[in-house]
């Protein structure tokens, strides 16, 4: 295997564990690189994790082979995250930030030597990518029919003189559907993602379509705007045919880390056409949008719960003690306290603004926290769920009728 120390700067956290572990059924993050080429306008990424700067980073394909040694040694108890979540076999996601099926040719040996790492583990993991599987020749015979690889295809339209504008590096609507097919033949579980989603489509005519093309689930997430605005608004008012900035009016728009999220009610709207025409085509639907999640057909929204060798995604978060409320609508954190979770320290993982003062910044001590104190990361988040003080805390229930 090649050390890429010597191409390029080398890549520092290729793996982690994200802050949406609060509630999120797959927050363990693999990237082979840092500086996603496609450039697609809409992206939000660079505002958060500097992506289109000047230096590509890659990863070193050694030390994730070196992490999956250690996690098979017989420790009682390790510190750290991310070996308890490859020892307890946690569903990572690969390409959470970049895509590691463009990544720029001359290294392409970086994605297939974690691809053969991964592969020769059998670990359950799940690829976001804008590629035609079917042309990746270095990766076909590692992915090919193998169960523990599902995928999610990306798409913002499926319009070709679209997104030969909005993602002008990436393979046609058109060629991506037909790698997806390729894959779904061979055996491979692959979703379509529609990320990101434009309002005011035409949604029965589109999960119509994703159904046809053989997709097994469909995850959505609305639009964002980052506040830099390092997206090309004009761009996007030309393709989709309408003014960008209106779906983000100042007063209703939600401010949510370092983007603009679209209102609340908007979303809503447009999540309950994808309900209704998903359940007429018998198609799953994941909702992405922050606050949203529990809208999802399954508690996981990006589908793979129904997957076997998947069966270790992260439960220990808020949108699976609200699908576990729907009974009688009391989401209580006692129904996810006994979920595994990781119990190294989280710190180095996430924003020092959200740390906690004590020593054990540990995943189930950050969720028991924003549960107890209503914070921003509560089930107060989420869509239709009211929160009721007590003398010891808080109480939050989800509106059935909703």
């Amino acid at each position: 295997m090649r050390n890429n120390s010597t191409d390029a700067s080398q890549y520092r956290y290729p793996m982690t564990l994200t802050s949406q572990f609060y509630f999120c059924g797959m927050p363990l993050r693999l990237d082979s690189y840092k500086g996603c080429p496609s450039r697609c306008v809409y992206c939000y990424v660079s505002s958060r994790h500097g992506n289109f700067s000047n230096e590509t980073q890659f990863a070193n394909p050694h030390i994730l082979e070196k992490w999956f040694q250690l996690s098979n040694k017989r420790y009682k108890y390790t510190p750290n995250i991310i070996l308890e979540c490859i020892k307890k076999r946690m569903p990572v996601h690969f390409g959470g930030m970049s895509d590691p099926f463009l990544i720029p040719y001359k290294f392409r040996y970086i994605t297939s030597a974690i691809l053969r790492i991964l592969d020769l583990h059998n670990y359950p993991t799940l690829i976001s990518t804008k590629a035609d599987l079917s042309e990746c020749k270095e990766f076909s015979d590692v992915i090919r029919g193998k169960h523990h690889f599902a995928f999610q295809i990306s798409f913002s339209t499926f319009d070709n003189e679209i997104a030969a504008l909005v993602e002008p590096n990436a393979p046609s609507p058109k060629q991506r559907i037909a790698g997806a097919q390729w894959a779904i033949k061979k055996g491979n579980w692959v979703a379509c993602r529609l990320q990101p989603y434009i309002p005011y489509q035409k949604i029965d005519e589109l999960v119509s379509f994703v159904k046809s093309c053989g997709f097994s689930h469909l995850t959505i997430e609305h639009l964002k705007l980052p506040f830099d605005k390092k997206i090309d608004i004009k761009i996007l008012n030309s393709a989709f045919d309408l003014d960008i900035l209106k779906l983000f009016p100042k007063k209703t728009r939600i401010k949510r880390g370092r983007e603009f999220e679209m209102p609340n009610e908007l979303r809503f709207l447009e999540i309950k056409k994808f309900l209704s025409a998903c359940r007429k085509y018998n198609l799953s639907l994941g909702i992405g949008d922050n606050g949203f999640q529990h809208y999802s057909t399954s508690p996981c929204c990006c589908g793979i719960d129904v997957l076997p060798a998947f069966q270790a995604w992260f439960k220990q978060n808020v949108t699976v003690a609200i699908f576990r409320s729907r009974k009688d609508g009391k989401i209580e954190y006692s129904s996810i306290a006994k979920e595994w979770a990781p119990s190294g320290n989280i710190a180095r993982m996430i924003n020092s603004n959200t740390r906690l003062k004590l020593k054990n910044n540990t995943v189930h001590n950050h969720i028991k926290t924003q549960w107890l104190t209503n914070g921003k990361l509560s089930p107060s988040l989420f869509h239709n769920i009211t929160t009721v003080k007590q003398d010891d805390g808080y109480e939050y229930y989800f509106d059935k009728k909703a």
